[in-house]
C-alpha cells in the first residue's frame, strides 16, 4: 500500500471514529467550532504576528479607546498577570500604547497606535469574509439564532 493509500485509510478510519458521548457534549461542538475558526483566521493572525488572544485584546481597544487594562482583563476574563504580557508584546508590534489615564493616575489608559488602527481595519475585515465563507451553509436565521443562542454564554 502507497503512503497516499495509507493516508485516505487512516482519513477515512478517523472520520467514522465514534466519540461515544462526547458527541453530545456542548464542550466538544464549541472546542470544534473554535478550532476551525482558529485554523482558518491563523493565517491573517501570523501575518499580523497576533494569537486570537490578543485579536480579542485588539478588539476591545478598538472599540473603547483609553479603557483601562482592568476593564480589558474583565471583559475578556483574562489574569491580570497574562494582560501585562499580553500588552508588552502588542507594545512591541506597535499596535498599542499606553497613556496616562485621566480619571486615575494609578491607571494606564490603552489606545491603538496608528499602525494599530490600520492593522485592524485590515484584520477585521479578512476574519469578517473568512466567518461569512464558513457560515455560507447555515441560512440567516440560523446564523442569527446561532448568535443569539451563543451570546447566552457570554456573561
Amino acid at each position: 500500500m502507497t503512503q497516499s493509500e495509507l493516508n485516505q485509510e487512516s482519513d477515512r478510519e478517523q472520520n467514522r471514529l465514534s466519540l461515544g458521548s462526547m458527541e453530545d457534549l456542548l464542550a466538544y461542538r464549541l472546542r470544534s467550532a473554535q478550532y476551525l475558526l482558529f485554523t482558518v483566521h491563523s493565517e491573517v493572525f501570523n501575518r499580523y504576528k497576533i494569537t486570537p488572544g490578543l485579536y480579542g485584546i485588539l478588539i476591545a481597544i478598538r472599540y473603547n479607546p483609553g479603557c483601562s487594562q482592568i476593564a480589558v482583563c474583565n471583559r475578556l476574563h483574562i489574569d491580570s498577570s497574562a494582560m501585562v504580557a499580553a500588552l508588552d508584546k502588542l507594545q512591541k508590534l506597535e499596535f498599542v500604547e499606553r497613556r496616562p489615564s485621566p480619571n486615575d493616575r494609578r491607571q494606564r489608559a490603552l489606545y491603538l497606535t496608528e499602525h494599530g488602527v490600520a492593522a485592524m481595519q485590515e484584520i477585521e475585515t479578512e476574519v469578517a469574509t473568512q466567518e461569512k465563507s464558513l457560515l455560507t451553509n447555515f441560512s440567516t436565521s440560523e446564523r442569527t439564532t446561532l448568535m443569539q443562542l451563543l451570546e447566552r454564554f457570554d456573561r
